[in-house]
């Protein structure tokens, strides 16, 4: 009779055996490194847009009308656009369960950015509309941005998200955000409150699926709260109780502890100096050349594990979000690259700053 390792074993290779065949075929056809280092060297925008012909991504160059940086709002709708219909394929590929409800959760990241975009349009009162910037049709959003622009305060915008996981978070951070005007407490908010959701998602995963999403969204966490502390002590001037508030549980390497390391010393050396350990030992080097240097490398340590979880066991849930990762990165990656062009970056400070070929 066959014994219970031999059954689990089986039971993964049903589930993941359609599912790891689709998304490593959708994998391959991601945009090679090569593409993004030919972006790189057009002289101009034009040049750069005239690259993605024959790609998904054709729509930049037939008849989107981009020639200037004002231009690249169409350019980021049709690019997240791409990934979000990725993200449909992926999940549509797996049959209905926990490992399904967990890729679902993760789409939701796409969500809270445009909700963050929204955010910044109604606080600051820019004189744009909210279409120009959010695909909301493509991303399958059920939210009313159109009320939300329309709100006189902000208890007025978050009663508008009454049935949504967002309401708790923003309400958390509503007192502080009405003291001190800042529109950053509200997007750390939405951010804390995702990723203690996803954490509890993946402690229902079964075993193999929760190692491997833990080990990705593990180093995600840490990116997220790395970027966090040096925001926080660069721009906001925050000590060590409200950073505290604001830490992300559930990272890899950086705990709460590191954190409480950091702020016994001041100035942002000190706390670069406090981060640089393990895999994140060349912050302090990269901090030294270059501040904006830092979140390129750092994702570049995120690819390193999604690349793990690809060459391992393939059936489980790692395939996925190491897709997902990727398609995010490399959604990131074009829209920082055609922003670098429009404004006249050279090809080394792109290849630099965005850690290409790395």
């Amino acid at each position: 009779m066959p014994g219970r390792k031999y059954l689990k074993l089986m039971r993964d290779l049903s589930k993941y055996s359609f599912a790891n065949a689709k998304i490593r075929a959708m994998l391959s056809a991601l945009l090679p490194e090569s593409f993004f280092l030919s972006l790189s060297e057009a002289k101009d925008i034009q040049e750069t847009l005239a690259l993605f012909k024959g790609t998904v991504y054709a729509g930049l160059q037939e008849g989107a009308r981009i020639s200037t940086a004002a231009d690249l709002p169409v350019a980021e709708r049709l690019i997240a656009a791409e990934e979000s219909a990725a993200y449909k394929k992926v999940i549509f590929s797996l049959p209905a369960g926990r490992e399904k409800d967990f890729l679902v959760l993760l789409r939701q990241k796409q969500e809270i950015e445009q909700l963050k975009t929204v955010l910044r349009i109604w606080h600051r009162k820019l004189p744009v509309a909210w279409e120009d910037y959010v695909n909301k049709d493509e991303s399958g959003s059920v939210l009313d941005f159109t009320g939300l622009m329309s709100a006189e305060t902000i208890e007025e915008f978050i009663l508008l998200l009454e049935d949504t996981p967002y309401k708790r978070a923003l309400m958390k951070a509503r007192e502080k955000f009405k003291r001190e005007g800042k529109l950053f407490l509200l997007e750390v908010a939405l951010d804390v409150d995702y990723y203690e959701r996803v954490s509890e998602a993946i402690a229902r995963l079964s075993g193999p699926d929760r190692r491997t999403a833990s080990r990705i969204i593990g180093v995600e966490i840490d990116i997220e709260n790395i970027n966090l502390l040096l925001r926080s002590r660069k721009y906001y001037s925050q000590n060590m109780s409200e950073m505290l508030d604001w830490f992300i549980p559930g990272g890899l390497r950086l705990n709460k502890d590191n954190v409480r390391g950091v702020y016994t010393s001041d100035g942002i050396t000190q706390v670069v100096n406090s981060l640089s350990f393990g895999p994140y030992a060349h912050i302090k080097g990269i901090f030294e050349e270059n501040f904006f240097l830092i979140e390129g490398f750092l994702y570049g340590l995120l690819l390193r594990e999604v690349r793990s979880a690809l060459s391992g066991f393939p059936f489980t849930i790692g395939t996925a979000i190491g897709y997902l990762v990727s398609s995010r990165r490399q959604s990131g990656l074009l829209v920082s690259l055609l922003y670098a062009k429009a404004y006249g970056h050279s090809k080394d400070d792109i290849v630099q700053a965005l850690n290409i070929g790395g």
